[in-house]
């Protein structure tokens, strides 16, 4: 099969929700992604102050206090705060694309505190699976929003596939190939000839032409 190449197109603009406290503490998503948004939602029983913290670069400060919700914006990420009848709901969202892993702090006081750590990866370029081509990237790594198309090699089955790179930093829709099994099956034909004109001179018997077996071999690519 041929391969085209297809290159990277402009990054989504998705809001991707991470929500704390996270399972595991550790999320992976897309390199580059930009507007990735942090979601937290708290009880403000015995709570005096809450805020976001990430990097060891950013502090935004407080985002509730004895005082209310307090909203930020700025060139690099906003923070929203909500109370609804002493629930609070916040978002840190970051609005620039993201090339390093994050540590992301939500810290209150006397608690909750929650923290996740957020790995940028790019999707996979090498080898992804037997049998499956890949276009070449116009840009590499290939991160949020890259698109590419994958078909199949001699003797694997399945589609071609324009795929995108997701938020989670795998493709989509995933591109799959199934490795072709050669049959070989036999079909014999019995050709039987009789002459009924044709007879010996001195005998009533009827000649019969001999059998002819004939065998054809037929290779089929059955997908598995």
């Amino acid at each position: 099969l041929i391969l085209v190449v297809v290159g990277c197109k402009g990054k989504y603009q998705k809001r991707v929700i991470i929500s704390l406290p996270a399972y595991g503490n550790n999320i992976t998503r897309a390199l580059g992604i930009s507007n990735l948004k942090i979601s937290t939602t708290i009880s403000t029983t015995g709570v005096s102050i809450c805020g976001w913290r990430y990097g060891g670069e950013f502090d935004g400060g407080s985002f509730y206090s004895g005082f209310g919700c307090r909203n930020y914006t700025g060139v690099n990420e906003t923070i929203t705060c909500v109370n609804n009848a002493g629930i609070v709901t916040s978002h840190l969202t970051l609005l620039q694309p993201q090339y390093k892993d994050l540590n992301v702090n939500m810290q209150c006081s006397p608690s909750p505190s929650y923290s996740v750590n957020i790995v940028f990866k790019a999707c996979p370029t090498g080898k992804i699976s037997p049998g499956l081509i890949m276009s070449k990237q116009s840009t590499s790594p290939c991160g949020y929003g890259c698109t590419a198309r994958f078909s199949c090699a001699a003797g694997y089955t399945g589609n071609t596939v324009d795929a995108t790179c997701n938020e989670q930093a795998t493709w989509s829709p995933a591109p799959n190939c199934s490795l072709g099994k050669l049959v070989t099956s036999i079909t014999v034909v019995d050709n039987t000839m009789s002459d009924p004109i044709s007879k010996d001179c001195n005998s009533d018997a009827v000649i019969v032409g001999s059998c002819l077996a004939v065998v054809i071999l037929i290779f089929a690519t059955i997908a598995l």
